[in-house]
């Protein structure tokens, strides 16, 4: 996908204009080739933005900060001429003619990295009330495309927060990075907005943990999931938890995975006390620290093992072992983590945060099922296939 813009580049207190290639590639990183009406010889400096001034397009680029990568100056001849690469986080482009937020749009989001709704037909979901259809696309990196017909256009930010949110929890569910890296809306067939994101798209190989052979698993799990996670995303900070755990799947080394389910353990036992526990009267917060503000233990520092056991009475969640904590000094207090035992170790911590996950969004409450990644195969000898159980807290 690629666009040709006519721009003004900004670089410290200079303006100068220039031809500019704007392209998202296959990987969906977002890049453009700039070529400048001034000659450059050397790179703009870092402080560097471009954004578009005429053209035949319709889309008009939105003023955009950019990284040079790749810079290339020919002196000599009868030609001065600078060339050079850029890479953007993301990229707007509206309309020339304003669009009033009662103009009815189509959107359509594309996302990365969904092993689910595969199959030939169309699936609908409905969160918050709103119906969305994914459907397959072919693409290198983009799997899906989220559509939304008949919507006003000051709904289409909602819209995208919806679908970010969609996307988590397949993210969560499929071991996978799930993001949006291009939006578009069109008002009839006229294409009025795209929106483009450069995104993580090799984090693509991780273990599920929501069965892609049947696509009522995942279509359950969103539907029944969405509400509470949106209540309790910024309580817990559930996008990073959920971060941190496809990061452990895809990194080779045993160190780093434990490290980052023993940082899974900190942020829930930080999150909980501070927005929960301290909410509720358990606690008093003490810089990092939180103290017993009632029971036996009043006035007394509540430790690491005892906030997180309490984090799990609260939620009825069963699993916790002293092992974890034992884990979680050995990392951070040494670096490694000694024993032949050491990845069994590994995998029941892993298994215990994603059953955190699962508790928090009350997927037993759906008879969901699961599959455990400590326990992945079904442990019947001479069966090959996928341990696929209902969670149970």
């Amino acid at each position: 996908m690629q666009r040709d813009l006519i721009c003004n580049l900004y670089y410290g207190e200079k303006v100068t204009q220039a031809d500019v290639n704007l392209q998202q590639h296959g990987d969906c990183t977002v890049i453009a080739k700039v070529v400048p009406r001034t000659f450059f010889s050397v790179p703009p400096s870092d402080d560097f933005y471009f954004e578009s001034i005429e053209s035949n397009d319709s889309l008009v680029l939105k003023k955009t900060q950019a990284l040079v990568t790749k810079f290339n100056s020919r002196i000599g001849g009868s030609e001065l001429r600078s060339e050079f690469e850029v890479i953007l986080n993301e990229a707007e482009l509206e309309s020339a003619t304003a669009l009033a937020n009662d103009d009815i749009v189509t959107a359509k989001i594309y996302l990365t990295n969904l092993p689910y709704f595969q199959a030939s037909t169309n699936t609908v979901i409905t969160v918050s009330g709103q119906q969305i259809t994914l459907l397959p696309h072919n693409g290198e990196a983009i799997t899906n495309i989220a559509q939304i017909p008949n919507i006003k256009c000051g709904d289409v930010n909602r819209i995208k927060e919806l679908i970010e949110s969609v996307c988590w929890l397949c993210s969560l569910g499929s071991g996978h990075l799930s993001s949006i890296a291009r939006v578009e809306v069109l008002r009839s067939n006229e294409l009025v907005y795209l929106g483009l994101h450069s995104v993580d798209t090799t984090l693509n190989k991780g273990i599920r943990l929501i069965d892609n052979r049947n696509v009522t698993d995942i279509h359950q799990f969103i539907e029944h999931s969405f509400d509470t996670y949106k209540n309790l995303s910024n309580i817990y900070l559930l996008n990073n938890l959920i971060h941190m755990g496809i990061l452990a799947k895809h990194t080779s080394y045993i160190e780093n995975k434990i490290l980052l389910m023993s940082t899974f353990l900190e942020v829930l036992r930080y999150h909980y006390a501070l927005n929960v526990g301290v909410q509720k009267g358990l606690f008093t917060e003490s810089g990092n620290n939180f103290i017993w503000a009632s029971g036996q233990k009043t006035g007394q520092r509540a430790s690491f093992k005892e906030i997180l056991e309490q984090f799990c009475v609260d939620n009825n969640i069963s699993g916790w072992q002293d092992d974890f904590k034992d884990l979680r000094n050995q990392i951070v207090h040494t670096g490694s983590v000694s024993g032949s035992d050491k990845f069994n170790r590994y995998f029941n911590l892993h298994h215990f945060c994603d059953r955190v996950l699962l508790g928090l969004l009350k997927w037993d409450q759906s008879q969901g099922f699961y599959i455990p990644v400590n326990c992945p195969s079904v442990p019947v000898p001479n069966v090959i296939g996928v341990n696929h159980v209902r969670f149970v807290r």
